[in-house]
This record gives C-alpha cells, structure tokens and sequence, in this order.
C-alpha cells in the first residue's frame, strides 16, 4: 500500500474510533438520564405512598371517632326509652275495656 493509502486507512480508522467514543457517551448520557428518571419517579411514589397513608389513617380515625359518637347516641336513646318509655305498666282499667262491648 502507498503511504496515501496507509494515511487513508489511519485517518478512517480515526474517525471509526471517535464516532464509538461519541456513541458510547451519548448512550451513557442517555442511560444517565433514564437512570435520573427512574429516581424521580422512585421519589414521587414515595411521596404519594406516604399521602395514601396518611390520608388512610386520618380516614381511619375519623370513622373511629365518628362511630364512638354514634355509640354514645345509641346508648342515650336507649337509656331514654328504658327509663321514660318503657316505665309505663298497663293498669287494670287499661284491660278492663277490652271484651266489654258488642259492636
């Protein structure tokens, strides 16, 4: 081969190295970008797993709260009918007019 032709060759193979090299950065920028991607949709399920939680407790205590109210109503609607409601005994007059007519 002339020395043309061996500077050719030298000069191609120059060029093959640096378009891998540029390449093999761009594929690792990109990498690095999805890896960066990865990492912020890591974050941001993290930050709604903990709302989620957050939201479930509150919504826990809240029916907690609301069911203990609910209790205390029961109890005093039941303690009012068995002491004002309930306390009525049917007297004798009360079975006395039963069976006492014809129509």
């Amino acid at each position: 081969m002339s020395p043309t032709q061996v500077a050719e060759v030298r000069r191609v193979q120059h060029e093959q190295v640096l378009e891998k090299q540029r390449l093999r950065a761009a594929k690792e920028r990109e990498e690095q970008e999805w890896d960066r991607q990865r990492q912020a949709d890591a974050r941001c399920a993290q930050l709604v797993e903990r709302q989620e939680g957050r939201l479930r407790k509150r919504l826990v205590t809240d029916q907690a709260l609301t069911n203990q109210q609910l209790s205390q109503e029961q109890k005093a609607r039941k303690e009012h009918m068995d002491k004002a409601v309930y306390t009525n005994q049917p007297s004798e007059t009360f079975f006395a007019q039963f069976n006492s007519s014809t129509r």
